[in-house]
């Protein structure tokens, strides 16, 4: 038993260092996506694009801003999992106050 549950707690520290390392990729591109809108709204009203091309635009955003989202909270599932493995949950508690 105490082989498999250094093996499911090893698994758990790759995961939680896995979607930290998404975690911090997804702020830049929801960031890339905000210049891409803006810079498509200032096309559009120049009138050198069309209004399909600020619509993918914000399509875009919220794609971004959605995975931004969901890669933060695969962040604390992996951190509540490693925790929970330790047998200790006061530490997420704690992180999530």
């Amino acid at each position: 038993m105490g082989r498999q549950l250094q093996e499911r707690f090893a698994q758990a520290r790759a995961a939680l260092r896995a979607t930290r390392s998404i975690a911090k990729n997804t702020p830049i591109q929801a960031a890339a996506a905000r210049t891409a809108l803006a810079q498509a709204t200032a096309r559009y009203k120049a009138g050198l694009t069309s209004i399909d091309d600020v619509a993918q635009a914000q399509r875009l955003l919220v794609q971004a801003e959605m995975d931004d989202s969901i890669a933060r909270l695969n962040v604390w599932r992996a951190f509540l999992q490693l925790q929970s493995i330790r047998g200790d949950l006061q530490p997420f508690l704690q992180a999530a106050q």
